[in-house]
């Protein structure tokens, strides 16, 4: 029999005659160290080998709390990695950032790779982490070298199951449930009540209506009853959620999986049905990944495949939040789903109304077919090839339902009608990824050990979308182009279709002498189809030192203190064209509005920006040193880096006389530097057969700072008030001199020391229209913690962060507060007013007194701008200032108690392992201060699908608003706590 462990002494022992023997694995000790981990393009290196900063992320840590989605499985757990949802509905969506930004119209994103092929962060978040053996997160820019452009920000490496070793067919199942609620909604007045102007009024919006008193009154419109809902005029906390309902997640995985020593085999079916807590949306998904190899001679022939299949049933998110923002407290906002588009405001349509008729149905087909070839010359020589197709399909149909404005509505000059709409698009698209692979491994003296990698990678990648439809249907509830009244012209809908490639020649080299000194060097040149032939490569050089001391020096082997030491640094550069459009470079147009006038033809219009045909693209100059120790034979591990990256040649908009006929043009212009700084504690205090202790924490610090904009001292990202449908005067943008992105808006009118100057007569705040410096969107600094406690069996862990020093514009909280609802403004008796803190006044031109006795706010029954008190805060919401917020939050990310049922229990059972789950997500979250539930910080980015891939190919777009995080929309749903358990048995 022989025994062996990863990290442990092989043990052999003879049978015999023995009916029992007992054996103790001891581990190999430094040999520990030499694990290979998978690094660029697959290439697999030493731990001691690797010359920049990476993370592996395990199964098990993926499986701890029983997250469906892989990608937000990654939060908190992982140093210098921030993952914001773009979205958060029944299908969420999800960014991947390593460290800081780079770029200012380009992809900030990182770059995901699966089972050595590129992919996306919308298809990882498919994946279930039981068909995922780890991740690996190259954080390093010499680690992503590599993959060139493409992994600028770093990439996330994953890699999915293989076979067992074994021959013997191994079968794993896993069931789990969970339940999804609301975490917060925000913080409400609780005085007054629905009204307007300091009188009750049924048809408002607002909360500015008299003083809440518990009688019987009438809310909103006529119901389909004949009558109107009546109520207590009494407050009801957080009414809002009465629109919500508990969600359901139910996930089945089964895996099977079987090997030998040249061959292996792995297939994980994994089912997802998730109703969502709103009533209606659901998702239902199907995925299937099967991995294979098998050797024959030195022949290597090996193949993945995966197939996901996902069906959303959803309702438009748009302007729901926006009506439950705007229901006073008083609200009986559950009594109103009764079927009925009168609400209880003449000015939004009754959310469940909305929910339930303006829909939208979406089907995506996902597939992945790879084949991995590998022939092998001799011992020192292979070549190898991989190569994948990828295909999407994405078919989504949104529909309204007609609807009439009712009297109420137009006797309050207001307007609720709607008309049945019905479109339908269908997106496709084929992706092609191929590595042909020269590799040379060969020992030029007994101490120098050199490998060396030449390949070249090809990449072909086609979109198609085609849309249809229109308003009014001819037969109401059939939802058919044929039954569309009044179809919208091709101009007014987005159908598109490009196609790109990229041919690059690559070489990697790593040296090794001794097991003690590393030296690895990397070459890419790569072409792009966006520049014109002739102009359309770059070279991109890395290399890369690794020192490991504990093998050099003989007074450091064998220490029982220090068991590791690790020194390295690199140097890469790279570059990218991301933020320049696939056609952008060349002469196009697009069809004009308003045409044709008869059926005779079309006319086009030129775009007005344009793009340097001579671009180049923007190189990331990264340099990175770091340390890595492992203390008391890795019980104690600390790694530090640092590192620093210039952003040169930076690609973005600069303006153009109007005599060009054009506005602006897309050029290299400006500079961008990030800096930061992360530390990784991993610890092991207690360790022995009954109980364990394990965990890890880290720091993470990392600033980005606007150098140069070739002459101008700002760019615009994201124009809150001129995009957003809201009058907050605020936006994201990049100020030379800068941390990127920052905050400016308007602010109300200040003295020199700060303080905000109030009118002498009427207490009244004057506002300051100007733009001004808010704050920055990073954090300070992010600290992560992770622990496991194990004892016989019994497993407790949990994950947490925190984060702070960062701001974001809040959307709820301007619809808070114009609306009468904030905290703040029931604070004082709104019809006497309140002494302004910190106050002045203008005693005389240039000099300012404190203010002792003038009010602001007041006269609030008096309608018209005597109502000082409403006149205020509808004038304080459109400040920038007033809608800024702290982004300060620590989050409990996971907790899960767990129970390993002891094998002697489950002898002569046919099960190998039985395990038994309970886990919570996001059970406690705690914000900042003066953030009174308005907004989760982790939504905080804004993405403007008019300026996604598709639609930059064709206008050659800069795409910076997806860089303009710092702006939380309400076109999204509230953060939600999930509660669950799982079962997992294995046989």
């Amino acid at each position: 029999l022989v025994y062996s462990f990863v990290g442990m002494q092989e043990i052999r022992r003879t049978v015999g005659a023995a009916s029992t023997i007992s054996v103790k694995l001891n581990s190999q000790g430094e040999k520990l160290q030499e694990v290979v981990v998978t690094g660029s393009l697959g290439i697999t290196k030493k731990r001691s080998a690797v010359t920049a900063t990476q993370q592996v992320v395990t199964n098990a840590e993926l499986k701890m709390a029983s997250n469906p989605d892989a990608v937000r499985s990654l939060v908190g757990k992982v140093s210098g990695v921030t993952i914001n949802a773009t979205s958060n509905g029944v299908n969420g969506s999800n960014s991947i950032r390593i460290r800081s930004a780079l770029s200012i119209g380009g992809s900030n994103e990182a770059l995901v790779v699966i089972d050595d092929v590129i992919s996306t962060a919308d298809v990882l978040g498919t994946l279930p982490p039981d068909a995922i053996m780890n991740i690996n997160i190259l954080k390093g820019a010499q680690g992503a070298a590599l993959y060139g452009s493409q992994g600028k920000s770093g990439v996330v490496i994953v890699t999915t199951r293989k076979g067992s070793k074994t021959e013997k067919l191994s079968v794993s199942i896993g069931s789990s449930v969970d339940f999804e609620s609301i975490s917060f909604v925000p913080q409400t007045q609780q005085k007054y009540g629905q009204g307007w102007y300091g009188s009750w009024d049924k048809f408002e919006n607002g909360g500015w209506g008299e003083l809440l008193d518990g009688s019987i009154r009438e809310v909103g419109l006529i119901q389909p009853n004949g009558q109107t809902i009546e109520a207590p005029y009494s407050a009801i906390k957080d009414n809002i959620k009465q629109f919500y309902k508990t969600g359901e997640i139910l996930q089945n995985n089964i895996n099977i999986s079987l090997g030998g020593k040249d061959s292996y085999a792995n297939l994980n079916i994994n089912n997802l049905r998730k109703n969502f807590i709103v009533e209606g949306d659901n998702l239902r998904r199907t995925s299937i990944v099967f991995n294979a190899s098998k050797k024959i001679n030195k022949f290597t022939l090996g193949g993945t495949f995966t197939y996901v299949n996902t069906y959303t049933k959803q309702s438009e998110a748009g302007g729901i939040l926006q009506g439950l923002l705007q229901a006073a407290n008083n609200i009986p906002i559950g009594r109103f789903d009764n079927n009925s588009p009168n609400g209880w405001t003449v000015y939004y349509k009754n959310p469940f109304w909305a929910r339930d008729n303006n829909r939208i149905n979406q089907k995506n087909d996902f597939i992945n077919a790879g084949l991995n070839l590998g022939f092998e010359v001799n011992k020192n020589i292979n070549i190898s090839y991989k190569g994948s197709a990828q295909f999407r399909n994405n078919n989504q149909i949104s529909t309204s339902t007609a609807v009439a404005n009712p009297d109420e509505a137009l006797s309050q000059n207001a307007d609720l009608s709607q008309a049945s709409t019905f479109f339908q698009s269908n997106q496709n698209s084929m992706y092609y990824y191929g590595d042909l692979m020269l590799n040379l491994n060969y020992d030029i003296t007994k101490d120098i050990g050199v490998k060396l990698n030449l390949g070249q990678n090809i990449q072909y990648n086609v979109q198609n979308r085609i849309s249809q439809g229109g308003l009014n249907l001819e037969i109401p509830g059939w939802y058919n182009i044929q039954n569309v009244i009044n179809p919208l012209s091709p101009s007014r809908l987005r159908n598109n279709s490009f196609d790109d490639r990229i041919v690059a020649y690559f070489g990697n080299m790593d040296l090794n002498y001794k097991d003690y000194l590393y030296a690895n060097v990397t070459a890419r040149y790569e072409g792009s189809s966006k520049l014109f032939a002739g102009n359309n490569y770059a070279f991109y050089p890395s290399a890369g030192l690794s020192f490991i001391p504990t093998k050099a020096f003989d007074a450091l082997k064998d220490n029982d203190y220090l068991s590791f030491m690790k020194l390295y640094g690199s140097y890469t550069k790279v570059g990218s064209l991301d933020p320049v459009g696939i056609y952008a470079l060349n002469d196009a147009s697009g069809l004009a509005a308003g045409y044709p006038f008869t059926n005779t033809g079309n006319s086009f219009q030129t775009f007005t920006q344009i793009t340097n045909p001579n671009i180049k693209p923007e190189i990331y100059t990264t340099v990175e040193a770091g340390v890595n120790f492992g203390f008391f034979k890795d019980r104690l591990t600390l790694d530090a880096t640092v590192y620093r990256t210039l952003t040169d040649k930076l690609i973005t908009n600069s303006s153009l006389s109007f005599t060009t006929g054009v506005n602006s043009q897309t050029d290299n212009v400006g500079e961008l530097e990030a800096k930061g700084f992360e530390v990784d504690l991993g610890f092991t205090p207690f360790k022995n057969d009954n109980f364990t202790w394990s965990g890890r924490a880290s720091y993470t610090a990392y600033n980005t700072k606007l150098l140069s904009l070739g002459g101008t001292n700002q760019v615009m990202l994201y124009d809150i008030s001129a995009n957003a449908g809201n009058n907050i005067d605020a936006a994201i943008v990049g100020i030379v001199g800068e941390s990127f992105p920052y905050i400016t808006g308007t602010d109300v009118q200040r003295d020199p020391n700060g303080n905000v100057i109030v009118n002498a007569t009427d207490g009244s705040v004057g506002l300051d229209p100007s733009f001004q410096k808010l704050a920055k969107v990073n954090p300070d600094y992010i600290l992560g913690l992770t622990n496991t406690f194990n004892y016989k069996g019994v497993g407790l862990s949990f994950a947490m962060d925190y984060r702070t020093g960062n701001s974001f514009i809040s959307e709820s909280k301007y619809e808070l507060t114009w609306a009468g609802k904030l905290v703040e403004s029931a604070d004082f008796d709104r019809n006497v007013g309140f002494l302004y803190p910190g106050s002045v006044v203008q005693s005389s031109p240039g000099t300012f007194t404190p203010n002792t006795t003038v009010l602001t706010g007041g006269f609030y029954t008096n309608a018209g701008l005597s109502n000082r008190t409403q006149t205020y805060y509808s004038n304080l919401s459109t400040t920038g200032r007033h809608s800024l917020v702290d982004g300060t939050a620590l989050k409990i990310r996971e907790i899960a108690v767990s129970y390993d049922m002891p094998r002697k229990l489950l002898e002569n059972t046919g099960l190998t392992a039985l395990k038994f789950s309970v886990n919570a997500r996001n059970p406690f979250i705690f914000l900042a201060k003066d953030n009174r539930g308005y907004s989760d910080p982790e939504s905080s980015s804004q993405y403007n699908e008019s300026t996604s891939t598709a639609a930059r190919s064709i206008t050659g777009a800069s795409n910076t608003a997806r860089n303009g995080v710092g702006y939380s929309q309400i076109g999204q749903y509230p953060s939600t706590r999930t509660f669950g358990f799982s079962v997992n048995a294995s046989f």
